[in-house]
C-alpha cells in the first residue's frame, strides 16, 4: 500500500478531533512544471502537509507539496503478492459525464506525464475501467490536479478508495489474472480469523484508537471494548484494515461487512448503556456533558464585536446590482452549501452582501463572524515585515539567532526544526521543514493539554527536514514566524495585531485561541463522515463530543497564527486594501513593495490554480473574457471558505467568506471554481 495512503488515512484520525486536516483541505500547492518527464523512478510516498484548517481540506485542507518531475514507477506495496480480492463497486448510479471526464484526465496523464512508462499505461487503463470503485470526489480531484498530486491532496475514504484501486491495478499488471482483479463479480467468501496473533494485534489497534481518537467520547469507549470482544466474529481482512487504517477508515473500505455488523451490535450496546442525565446536570450545546474536555491555561481576551463604526460611500446602483448578480448566479445552484458573505472595497467605497445560513436557525448576515482560515497568514507576513523595517531582525537572520534568548527555544529538537532556516525561507514556505499536522496523536495532545504554548508545536514536527530552497506550503513556517513576532515584541500575537493594525485601521478581527470567539460565529458545514456521521451538514452534529465553544477553542489551539482569525467580509476587504493598495496604510511603501515583489519565479499550484507564492502572499494573473490580464494579490483559506484578493490594476479588493467549502465547486462560468467565477464577474463589471 502506498505510504501516502497510510499517512493521509492517519490524518483522518486527527480530523476527528480537528477539522482542518484535509484541510486547510488544505490549500494544495505544488510545482507545475511537468513538461520535462524523465524515466520513471518512484511515485510520491508521503503526504507532506494536511492543513486542517482549514480537514481535511478545504477540499480536505489541500495538501501542499511538489509534483515530482520524474515519471513514477511501481513501488513496493504491503498487499500480498497473490491476486488480491475483488473491490466491490458501489450501488450508486454512475455519472456518465464524470466518467468521461475522468477517463480523459487519466488518458492525459498516461500520454503526457507517463509517456515512456509502459506499466503506467496498463495501470491507468485499469483505473479507468474500475472508476466506479473510486469516490466521485477523488475522481474530481484527479481531473483537477492529476493522479500523483491527488494522492497528496486527498484524505479519508476518498484517499482510501483511490489508493486501494491503485494498488490492485498495480498488482494486476504482473498477474496472470490481470483482467479479473477488479471485476464486479461477487467477492469470494471470507473466513473468520483463526490466527490468535492477528486477534491480539486487532485488539491492540482498537485500544489505541479508542485512547487517541475517542478519548472524550464515552459511547466510543463502550463500542471499542465491544469490538475487541467481538474479534472472533470479524474477518481477517477487516481486522487487518483496522490495524492498518483505523476503525472508521476500515468501515469505509472493502471487506467491511463483518466489521459493520459488529459495529451495529456494539453501537446498540453502547446506546443501551448510556447514562441518563438528571435535570440538574448541565448539557452542552451539541456534546454529551458540558464538562469541558478542551481547556486552555491562558487568560483569553474578550471576543471582538462587529458593529459598523466607519461610514462608507456606495458604488453605483448598476454596479452593486452586478456584484449581487455575480454572487447569486454562482452560489444559488450549489447543492451542498451553507452561507456566504461578500464585500467589495475601494478607497472609502464599500459594498457588502450575505445570504444562506450561518447555522440551522439563523441566516447569514454581513455582520456574522466567520473563520477566515489560512487567509490569517496575511497578518503574519505583515507583522514580520513591519518588525524587519523597525530593525528588530532581517530577512537573512536564522531561526537560532532570532530566538537565541527565547526561554523555551533550547528545548526545541534540532532534528525536527532546522536552526539555520532564515526568516525569508519561512515566509516563502521554502524552509524544507515538515508540518506538525502529520502525526495524528498531535491533535489529541494539543486539544487535551490545557498548557498551550505554540513553541511546543515545533517538537511535534516530524524529524527529517530537507535542505531549504524548495517551495512546500505548511503551517509550521507560519507558527515559527508568529513565535518570533511575539518574542521580539514581548506581546501576545492577538494584542500585537490589535495595537499595530486593527485599532489604527479601524478593523475588527479576533485571533483564536488568544481571543474568545464571538457567540454568533457561523457554524462550520462540511463532510460529516470525518466525525463518524454521513453526508454534508453541520459538522459538530457528528462530532457530538464537542460543545460549540470547545470546537472553536480546539480550532484555535491547532491553527493559531496559521488559520485562527475570525472576522467579517467587510473587515477583510478593508484589510486587503490597506495591506496591498498604494493608498493603504497597513505597511510603509517600502515594506509593501517587498511584499508585492516577493512572488516566486516559478509557478506553483495554490488553491488549484497556478500562483507565484511569496511572503505568505499568492500572486496570479486573471484573464478576463475580453482577453484583459489583471494582476491579483492575496490568499485563500479552507478550501475556498476564505478568499481575499486585491487587483492593483483596478485598485479594488474583494473578500468572500463562507462556512462551507466552495473552491472544489465548479462555477457556472464552467471553466473555473465558484470563487474564481465570482471574482472574475465582479472585476469585469467594475472594469
Amino acid at each position: 500500500m502506498r505510504q501516502s495512503a497510510i499517512v493521509a488515512s492517519a490524518c483522518l484520525t486527527g480530523v476527528l478531533l480537528f477539522a482542518s486536516c484535509g484541510p486547510e483541505v488544505p490549500e494544495s500547492q505544488v510545482n507545475q512544471d511537468m513538461t520535462d518527464a524523465k524515466e520513471p523512478t518512484s511515485l510520491p510516498t508521503q503526504v507532506s502537509s494536511l492543513s486542517y484548517t482549514e480537514v481535511p481540506t478545504e477540499v480536505p485542507t489541500e495538501v501542499p507539496t511538489e509534483i515530482p518531475t520524474e515519471i513514477p514507477t511501481e513501488i513496493p506495496t504491503e498487499i500480498p503478492t497473490e491476486v488480491p480480492p475483488t473491490l466491490v463497486s458501489t450501488d450508486i448510479a454512475e455519472d456518465p459525464v464524470l466518467a468521461q471526464r475522468f477517463s480523459e484526465a487519466v488518458q492525459n496523464v498516461i500520454e503526457g506525464d507517463w509517456g515512456s512508462w509502459e506499466q503506467g499505461k496498463t495501470t491507468g487503463q485499469c483505473l479507468i475501467d474500475n472508476s466506479v470503485s473510486i469516490t466521485e470526489f477523488a475522481r474530481e480531484t484527479i481531473i483537477k490536479v492529476g493522479i500523483d498530486e491527488a494522492f497528496n491532496k486527498l484524505s479519508g475514504n476518498d484517499l482510501y478508495s483511490l489508493s486501494t484501486t491503485w494498488d490492485l491495478c498495480e498488482t494486476s499488471v504482473d498477474s496472470a489474472a490481470a483482467d479479473t482483479i477488479l471485476s464486479t463479480e461477487t467477492v469470494e467468501s471470507e473466513e473468520t480469523s483463526l490466527t490468535p496473533e492477528l486477534d491480539e494485534d486487532f485488539r491492540e489497534a482498537v485500544d489505541n484508537y479508542v485512547k487517541s481518537v475517542w478519548s472524550t467520547w464515552s459511547e466510543g469507549q463502550v463500542i471499542g471494548q465491544c469490538l475487541m470482544m467481538s474479534a472472533g466474529e470479524i474477518t481477517e481482512d477487516a481486522k487487518q484494515s483496522v490495524i492498518d487504517y483505523g476503525i472508521e477508515e476500515a468501515l469505509s473500505g472493502p471487506h467491511s461487512e463483518s466489521l459493520s455488523e459488529a459495529w451495529d451490535t456494539c453501537e446498540a450496546q453502547a446506546a443501551d448503556s448510556e447514562p441518563e442525565y438528571s435535570e440538574e446536570q448541565d448539557v452542552g450545546d451539541y456534546g454529551e456533558s458540558s464538562t469541558s474536555t478542551i481547556t486552555i491555561d491562558i487568560e483569553r481576551d474578550p471576543a471582538p464585536t462587529f458593529t459598523l463604526e466607519n461610514s462608507y460611500n456606495y458604488f453605483s446602483d448598476s454596479l452593486e446590482a452586478a456584484f449581487k448578480d455575480a454572487v447569486d448566479t454562482e452560489f444559488d445552484p450549489i447543492i451542498e452549501k451553507a452561507g456566504i458573505s461578500v464585500a467589495v472595497y475601494s478607497d472609502g467605497i464599500l459594498w457588502k452582501y450575505a445570504k444562506g445560513l450561518a447555522n440551522a436557525s439563523t441566516e447569514m448576515r454581513v455582520s456574522t463572524p466567520i473563520e477566515i482560515k489560512s487567509s490569517s497568514k496575511t497578518f503574519v507576513s505583515a507583522i514580520i515585515l513591519d518588525q524587519i523595517e523597525n530593525g528588530l531582525y532581517s530577512l537573512s537572520d536564522s531561526l537560532s539567532s532570532v530566538l537565541a534568548d527565547h526561554p523555551d527555544y533550547h528545548a526545541v529538537d534540532p532534528d525536527s526544526i532546522n536552526p539555520e532556516v532564515t526568516i525569508e525561507e519561512l515566509l516563502t514556505m521554502k524552509s524544507g521543514l515538515n508540518t506538525y499536522h502529520m502525526i495524528p496523536e498531535n491533535f489529541v495532545a494539543i486539544e487535551k493539554n490545557p498548557i498551550w504554548r505554540p513553541i511546543e508545536h515545533l517538537n511535534m514536527t516530524p524529524t527529517g527536514y530537507t535542505d531549504p530552497g524548495i517551495y512546500e506550503y505548511n503551517d509550521t513556517n507560519t507558527i515559527i514566524l508568529a513565535i518570533i513576532a511575539e518574542h521580539v515584541s514581548g506581546m501576545p500575537l492577538n494584542r500585537l495585531y490589535k495595537s499595530r493594525f486593527l485599532d489604527p485601521l479601524g478593523i475588527s478581527a479576533g485571533l483564536l485561541p488568544q481571543d474568545n470567539a464571538p457567540p454568533d460565529t457561523a457554524d462550520e458545514y462540511g463532510d460529516r463522515s470525518k466525525c463518524g456521521g454521513s453526508g454534508f451538514g453541520f459538522i459538530i452534529e457528528a462530532c457530538s463530543w464537542y460543545t460549540r465553544d470547545e470546537w472553536l477553542l480546539s480550532q484555535g489551539k491547532h491553527n493559531w497564527a496559521a488559520a485562527g482569525i475570525i472576522s467579517t467580509a467587510d473587515n477583510m476587504a478593508r484589510w486587503a486594501y490597506e495591506l496591498y493598495s498604494p493608498k493603504g496604510s497597513a505597511l510603509s511603501a517600502s515594506a509593501r513593495s517587498q511584499l508585492l515583489n516577493s512572488g516566486s519565479v516559478e509557478s506553483v499550484l495554490f488553491a488549484n490554480k497556478p500562483h507565484h507564492y511569496g511572503y505568505h502572499i499568492a500572486i496570479f494573473s486573471m484573464v478576463l473574457t475580453d482577453g484583459t490580464f489583471l494582476d491579483i494579490y492575496g490568499h485563500i483559506g479552507g478550501g475556498g471558505k476564505s478568499v481575499l484578493y486585491y487587483s492593483p490594476d483596478l485598485d479594488l479588493s474583494v473578500a468572500m467568506l463562507s462556512n462551507s467549502s466552495l473552491d472544489h465547486v465548479r462555477g457556472v462560468c464552467s471553466d473555473h471554481t465558484m470563487p474564481f467565477c465570482v471574482l472574475r464577474s465582479m472585476y469585469e463589471a467594475y472594469q
